[in-house]
């Protein structure tokens, strides 16, 4: 806030009744969102002109500037809210996006605990909405969060488990399974496996499920949830290393993780998983951490080092160090030899001249 809009927040204060209105219509037509912020100093009909302005949201945020976010912050943050207005907020939960989770955020802070059940359901009903499902829904819940909740989310990733498969996109109900996840990550840890994981070790876990815990797991920083996370990485969770790299890797040194329960299951499924284009990055990360942590696992990552392929032999090598790089170079040089010799051949092979004049378009292309 500017010493200019305290003036004008002052001057108000000091108005009569039919003046300060007049005056916070100039407001309202001037700067939008800062008259909603203007009246928390107004003496008088508050109410009413909160729901006036309330009403006008829809309608103004529809002209917003795509990165101006001043009227979803004069929700959440400036306008004076009361239980007068319960039906305005629920009208702009109803729009989603930033706009209703500003509002969700005044509605908890009115309602308190008599709405957390409707707010979780409608992480289902709005999953493919980021900015509600985490910046309006989570984010008001999670201080009230119990942990007979945990079990409500669970019924939820089960109602749209058929929606997500193993190969659906990140971005398929991303705000469920972020929103989710965040709504119950400062409960403990056990609680939560204990409702999420089958009980069966040979019964696979969904995959809504698991992007829930993976996405839960990558924020706590313990031993518990390193546990957790190694756990639904030997039950074939693959994104579950990316959740074990964040936390090894951002975890305090005070936090003192322990990696007792990780073994050769844990180095053999990551160095498996090495071959999946998009995780490769995580894996090996994840695969580093482990090495780090667990100087004992070193020589069984050296092991599938020596029965790997030269671009993966660097990789593994790189995760099994100590600090040496000898062993890293020679791979290095391996391995440049070896794409000079492929490249050689594939140049041969493809050389233009070599190919009959059937193969070339008249327009000289390919």
């Amino acid at each position: 806030m500017t010493r200019w809009d305290q003036a004008l927040f002052l001057t108000l204060s000091l108005l009569s009744p039919d003046d300060g209105t007049t005056f916070l219509s100039t407001v309202v037509e001037t700067d939008f969102a800062l008259a909603m912020n203007a009246t928390k100093y107004l003496e008088f009909d508050r109410d009413a002109v909160v729901s006036k302005l309330l009403s006008e949201v829809p309608a103004r945020i529809t002209g917003q500037h795509t990165f101006d976010r001043t009227i979803e912050s004069a929700v959440e943050f400036g306008i004076a809210i009361s239980d007068a207005h319960e039906p305005q907020l629920r009208d702009l939960i109803k729009m989603r996006n930033l706009i209703g989770a500003a509002a969700v955020v005044r509605l908890v802070h009115l309602k308190g605990m008599s709405v957390k059940d409707e707010l979780l359901q409608t992480l289902v009903e709005a999953r493919q909405d980021y900015n509600y499902c985490v910046n309006g829904v989570a984010r008001a819940l999670r201080p009230l969060a119990t942990p007979d909740d945990i079990q409500k989310i669970v019924g939820l990733a089960d109602s749209i488990s058929d929606e997500v498969a193993s190969n659906s996109d990140d971005n398929v109900a991303h705000g469920f399974t972020h929103g989710a996840a965040d709504c119950i990550s400062g409960l403990d840890i056990t609680l939560v496996r204990d409702a999420f994981m089958p009980k069966d070790r040979s019964e696979r876990l969904s995959e809504v499920r698991a992007r829930v815990l993976c996405n839960l797991l990558r924020d706590c920083h313990s031993t518990d949830a390193l546990r957790l996370a190694g756990e639904l990485l030997v039950r074939g969770v693959d994104k579950a290393a990316t959740a074990i790299y964040f936390i090894a890797h951002f975890a305090k040194p005070d936090e003192a993780l322990s990696w007792a329960t990780f073994s050769s299951e844990h180095v053999d499924r990551l160095v498996s998983n090495l071959s999946d284009q998009e995780n490769t990055e995580w894996n090996a990360h994840a695969l580093k951490c482990l090495c780090e942590a667990r100087p004992d696992l070193r020589e069984i990552v050296k092991a599938h080092a020596g029965k790997a392929p030269a671009a993966a032999k660097i990789t593994l090598l790189y995760c099994a160090s100590s600090g040496g790089t000898e062993e890293i170079f020679e791979a290095l040089s391996e391995f440049a030899e070896m794409s000079v010799e492929e490249s050689g051949r594939q140049g041969e092979e493809q050389r233009p001249s070599d190919r009959p004049l059937a193969e070339y378009r008249s327009d000289g292309a390919l």
